[in-house]
């Protein structure tokens, strides 16, 4: 039943107008959070993560906070392009990308290796396999964050906009 199963989708730190620990930052995990929990108070069950730096991380940070304080039965599934696409990270994101890792109940890989469309692939199941998602957004359609919102709505999920603030 896709309305007890939320997906989460945002822009990569590369594209964000500030840093991780900034205070616009520190609101979009603040909104994470509070949103994530509603949904969770609403009955939502299942939380699709796509597994990429950024805002996909940072957002199943959130869910693991509120599966370890207050929801235990919620489950976080990682939904990844292919094995091993983190090869290439900074050793800080794979830490992070391990961290969440451990704390998924399932992990989807969306194909057996590198080919050029995993990527458009995993945002196409995010959006199809959720009744609901929650989007960090800068407005840019024209982006995997932007296709995951239209494909979400086109096929009927509510989805929650989180807009990226501009930097003060």
């Amino acid at each position: 039943m896709l309305d007890t199963v939320v997906s989460f989708t945002g822009h990569r730190m590369q594209s964000l107008p500030f840093g991780e620990h900034s205070p616009e930052m520190d609101g979009i995990k603040f909104r994470l959070y509070q949103e994530s929990r509603a949904l969770m108070e609403q009955g939502c069950t299942e939380f699709l993560c796509g597994m990429a730096q950024g805002i996909d991380l940072i957002a199943a940070e959130q869910v693991i906070r509120l599966k370890r304080s207050l929801f235990p039965a919620v489950q976080l599934i990682a939904v990844q392009p292919y094995p091993d696409f983190t090869r290439q990270w900074s050793f800080t994101w794979k830490r992070r990308y391990e961290s969440v890792l451990l704390w998924c109940s399932q992990c989807k890989n969306i194909s057996p290796s590198y080919d050029p469309g995993a990527n458009h692939r995993r945002d196409l199941y995010l959006a199809s396999h959720c009744g609901r998602l929650i989007a960090v957004f800068n407005g840019d359609y024209a982006t995997g964050t932007g296709y995951v919102i239209l494909h979400a709505k086109r096929l009927g999920a509510e989805v929650t906009i989180i807009p990226v603030p501009k930097p003060r």
